[in-house]
């Protein structure tokens, strides 16, 4: 009867592990100005920042969702929600999000045991004789005693959520920016249209014009100054065109469209609200994604500055294994055949060149930027609400001049044509009447434009979001 074979069962014994660990101890004492797991609190960090009470105008009323709402547009909507769907753009920053959540789970890990098993067997005629085989289970695990890797998990999981609160602004900025193209679309056809009018205009008092000069009823130069008008005003109508078509493919790129300048631009400005509600300053730093991402990125700097000081500390692992091994695949699997080990490894770093104290270095560095960053992130971002709430009540008033203006120039203008045809002025007087009408128009439909995309800008400044029940998230 063959007698089974024992393998001898190996592992520190629990003196060698006290030992390693008080040496641990010993080299950590070394270490005594490294202060680990400093942070800044998102309450600290904002009160960094010079504030103020309230906003110089706009009501300090809670900043509303669903600002797409205000402006009464039906098509506005449906384009955003277009956009959101097949924006390239924004398809690439959200797979940066599934990214970040990739690295903040690898980070993560970092902190679980790791359980791997392997298994072999080959066969031979050398001393050791026979076939032979084997498995074994190999557990490891880092002791994070000085926070290292739960420093990096905490940078991964922050920096995540910094770039999913990028992606959250980056639908708004999208969202702002569909609905600018859009107003702009508008304006150009409306521009195109008063183009257009002008021509016929134009063309209308060239027949006249030339039936006058005929019956001799006015000079030769006053036909030339009538066509140098029309052409002129062709001119401008090639130019409207081409502002409408490219317009149009700007705002098809961002729906994820063609370029093919065949978008559907309907209707007209609609009314705008007369106030919007802009809240507090210190409400702004918490509700505006883009701010808020900005002090995820400080606490990742924070956690990062941690796990660098935590670098320079001793580590230890502890591994065990388990398995079975035999040269007899028949018996293979018996008591007999089963080892294990149980190992703690410590690795105190004593001489890098400067590697790591480098590395805490510019980590410290990089959160002294982050922190810096913030800042000039938060003082931008009271620029633009002041900015958009001031520049909403220029173009206000600015929108009630130009409609002064028009009413008056049209009023000089028919006035005008009356003295025309009583002979009391000149065709010259008649045809620069006529073109401060035009232009009185132009310039309206300009400033209309311009507050309508003014005023989407405010909406973004103040990070009120803009979705609608039918547009989902």
């Amino acid at each position: 009867m063959t007698r089974p074979r024992t393998r001898p069962r190996s592992g520190p014994s629990a003196r060698k592990r006290c030992s390693i660990l008080a040496l641990a101890a010993v080299l950590s004492a070394s270490f005594t100005s490294c202060k680990i797991g400093e942070t800044l609190k998102p309450e600290e960090l904002r009160a960094q920042l010079p504030t103020a009470p309230s906003f110089g105008t706009g009501s300090p009323e809670a900043v509303q969702s669903g600002w797409l709402a205000s402006f009464n547009d039906d098509h506005l909507p449906d384009l955003v929600i277009e956009a959101l769907a097949n924006n390239a753009n924004l398809q690439a920053s959200a797979a940066r999000v599934e990214a970040a959540a990739g690295h903040a789970r690898q980070a993560g890990a970092l902190l679980s045991p790791t359980v791997a098993v392997g298994a072999g067997a080959y066969a031979g005629n050398d001393a050791g004789g026979g076939n032979r085989g084997g498995a074994a289970l190999q557990v490891s695990w880092e002791a994070d005693i000085w926070g290292r890797l739960g420093s990096q998990a905490s940078a991964a999981q922050s920096t995540y959520l910094a770039v999913e609160l990028t992606y959250a602004y980056a639908r708004q900025s999208l969202a702002a920016q569909v609905a600018r193209g859009w107003f702009f679309c508008i304006e150009t056809r409306e521009q195109k249209r008063i183009a257009q009018e002008a021509v016929e205009l134009y063309e209308q008092t060239k027949t006249i014009v030339d039936v006058m000069f005929t019956e001799g009823a006015i000079a030769k130069d006053d036909v030339h100054l009538v066509a140098a008008d029309l052409a002129s005003a062709r001119e401008a109508l090639r130019e409207a065109t081409g502002a409408d078509i490219a317009a149009q493919r700007a705002l098809e790129v961002l729906l994820g469209r063609y370029p093919s300048s065949e978008l559907e631009v309907m209707g007209a400005f609609s009314e705008l609200a007369t106030t919007v509600p802009a809240g507090l300053p210190s409400e702004l730093l918490e509700r505006r994604p883009d701010m808020v991402a900005a002090e995820r990125r400080v606490a990742a700097a924070f956690s990062a500055t941690s796990s660098a000081q935590a670098a320079r500390l001793p580590r230890i692992a502890i591994t065990a294994t388990g398995g079975a091994a035999s040269s007899d695949f028949q018996s293979f699997g018996s008591p007999a055949d089963a080892f294990w080990n149980l190992g703690a490894n410590m690795l105190a770093p004593l001489f890098d060149g400067g590697y790591l104290e480098s590395e805490v270095d510019i980590a410290s560095a990089e959160q002294k930027e982050a922190v810096a960053e913030y800042r000039a992130a938060g003082l931008q971002a009271f620029a633009d609400v002041e900015n958009a709430l001031t520049n909403d009540g220029l173009l206000k008033d600015r929108e009630s001049f130009l409609v002064e203006a028009l009413a008056e120039n049209t009023k000089a203008w028919e006035l005008s044509q009356a003295k025309f045809t009583a002979g009391e002025i000149d065709l010259l007087s008649v045809l620069q009447m006529q073109r401060r009408v035009l232009n009185a128009r132009v310039a309206l439909m300009n400033i209309r434009g311009q507050r309508r995309a003014q005023r989407v800008d405010l909406h973004l400044s103040l990070g009120g979001n803009f979705e609608l029940e039918s547009s989902g998230s």
